[in-house]
């Protein structure tokens, strides 16, 4: 038969190939993307980049999830290996890939209720210490790892991410990730390079959008995301010098190894860029990402803006929590507007060799404004910490 895409009996098995065909076409384009049992996963090759080769988007483009959570992640899946069980520390799983390939292992049946996401393993020191303990090692081309249940590792328990992209845009277009109902959405998993012990210094995410041209579009753009959930990758959400709206609405993030929202505008003058984000959560941000010396990253968190008065948002009723350095933190005289969120615990990074105690909101550097409306703040140590040249007005009935 013919697969053009065109039609649900001549579907593309693939987003990416999706993604192909609408640059071709040149046009703005709308993709449905259906959740039909299995099929609804859609991994390393199936995903938007497409096996690493960065497929992406430069049209407008609107993706939009049909019968419920679309899966998509940087995993190759546990059916894509082959696992050889140690003959004598049993539990303990090898196999072979490409060295410096893995980011994180998820252990798909250990979800938690805090982060709505399921846990990952911890990578440990070296191969010798997966003979006693969960977790795994990466030795050049070996990877080695257990989980807690001992059970053998499949597609359905296991899930190997991998160092590369997942949704990237670096075209000045229109993107929207939305649902055809309430209940239709997207659960999104990786987009990382390295491991979780090395600098990564990439402004990566789950969701990666940054313009190469040097030069303003002609008009403002948007990136429109509805019930997106975001976990695993360097950042949840990255964005640097979008000249226009983020919008988010009932969109989640948690596991990143940074910050889970991240607004950057560092890239070109004169870009304006808003995020507005509605009924928004983030959790546990900064648990996996590591410094050069091995030290767990500091200042990661739930959102943070950048840079000038040009990089703007608004949060309304968003819960923002679990976070190392600030559940917000903003600087670079950026401009904030909180109404109604909720602000729990945070780890702050003095731990690691950070210099931010544990706080709701931060603010440093001159100019940077935060107008903050009836929050609800719980368990932190600080509430509102503005440095020298910031500014925090605080508004509560």
């Amino acid at each position: 038969r013919v697969v053009d895409g065109l039609t649900e009996g001549a579907a593309f098995r693939s987003i990416h190939t999706a993604i192909t065909a609408a640059n071709s076409a040149g046009v703005p384009t709308k993709i449905f993307v259906d959740r039909i049992g299995a099929s609804s996963v859609y991994s390393f090759g199936d995903n938007f980049a497409g096996s690493g080769t960065s497929v992406k988007p430069t049209v407008d483009i609107a993706f939009v999830a049909r019968g419920g959570m679309i899966d998509v992640h940087t995993g190759s899946g546990s059916a894509a290996h082959t696992f050889t069980e140690d003959a004598t520390y049993k539990g303990m799983y090898t196999t072979t890939v490409t060295a410096g390939t893995v980011t994180q292992i998820v252990n798909l049946l250990d979800v938690d209720p805090h982060t709505r996401t399921p846990r990952a393993l911890e990578m440990l020191a070296s191969a010798d210490q997966v003979k006693y303990q969960p977790g795994w090692d990466l030795t050049d081309t070996t990877l080695t790892f257990r989980r807690p249940d001992g059970q053998v590792p499949t597609a359905q328990n296991t899930r190997v991410l991998r160092n590369t992209r997942l949704l990237f845009v670096e075209s000045d277009v229109n993107v929207a990730l939305l649902g055809e109902t309430d209940y239709d959405g997207w659960n999104l998993m990786g987009g990382a390079v390295g491991k979780p012990n090395n600098v990564l210094s990439q402004n990566y995410g789950s969701i990666h959008y940054e313009p190469s041209s040097g030069s303003l579009p002609g008009s403002y753009k948007c990136l429109v995301l509805d019930n997106v959930k975001m976990s695993h990758g360097w950042r949840g959400l990255a964005v640097n010098s979008l000249h226009g709206l983020v919008y988010m609405n009932r969109c989640g993030g948690a596991n990143a190894f940074t910050d889970v929202f991240n607004l950057h505008n560092d890239k070109r003058a004169s870009t304006e860029l808003l995020g507005v984000l509605v009924d928004c959560w983030t959790r546990k941000t900064g648990v996996f990402g590591r410094d050069g010396s091995g030290n767990q990253n500091g200042t990661c968190q739930g959102l943070t803006l950048h840079d000038n008065d040009n990089c703007m948002a608004i949060s309304i009723g968003c819960d923002f929590e679990g976070a190392a350095g600030g559940d917000v933190r903003n600087i670079g005289g950026s401009l904030w507007m909180s109404y109604r969120d909720r602000f729990g615990p945070d780890r702050g990074d003095t731990l690691w060799g950070g210099g931010v105690l544990p706080c709701a909101v931060r603010l440093d550097d001159s100019g940077t404004t935060a107008w903050i409306f009836d929050p609800v703040i719980e368990g932190c140590d600080f509430d509102i910490v503005a440095t020298a040249g910031a500014t925090a007005n605080v508004v509560t009935n």
